[in-house]
């Protein structure tokens, strides 16, 4: 069985070939047993978990790009937004200009504070910016919704 391609402190393990423990592209290889399956040990059932977790935070993510989009025409006409100011809105919107912003922010967060107390701020801060904009009266409440929206987006890569 192989099951770990180097001893702590960067030492090869003896009796493993390099072709055992690196793929083609020099990444070690995945746990395998015997059989050549994939190891499933105790955290198995928590790697699926988190995976399926982090899938859905992707819907978090879409919703509010397409109620965004959807919400636009209507925010259009209650608003009288120009042209101009629904570019603005686009641009700065929960997916472009403030989720970069956030990425540069988040990502040093993560990496100092750690991604599971980062990605729960980053999911508040999120939904304060879609309560701004659900409740917007004007439109810099949509504006200002957008930009926190955005920024609380998952940063933690």
């Amino acid at each position: 069985m192989i099951c770990i391609t180097s001893a702590p402190g960067g030492r090869d393990l003896p009796g493993l070939a390099d072709q055992e423990r690196f793929g083609s592209k020099g990444r070690p290889v995945i746990d395998r047993t015997e059989h050549g399956r994939q190891n499933s040990g105790p955290g198995n059932r928590t790697h699926w978990k988190n995976t399926i977790l982090a899938g859905l935070a992707n819907y978090i993510d879409a919703g509010s790009i397409v109620a965004g989009a959807a919400g636009l025409t209507l925010w259009t006409t209650m608003f009288h937004l120009s042209s101009s100011f629904v570019g603005l809105i686009g641009a700065i919107s929960s997916n472009a200009i403030s989720a970069g912003i956030g990425a540069l922010v988040g990502g040093r967060l993560c990496d100092k504070f750690g991604r599971k107390k980062i990605y729960q701020w980053d999911m508040l801060l999120y939904a304060f910016g879609l309560l701004f904009i659900i409740f917007a009266s004007a439109p810099w409440m949509l504006l200002t919704g957008y930009v926190i929206a955005g920024g609380g987006r998952r940063r933690c890569a």
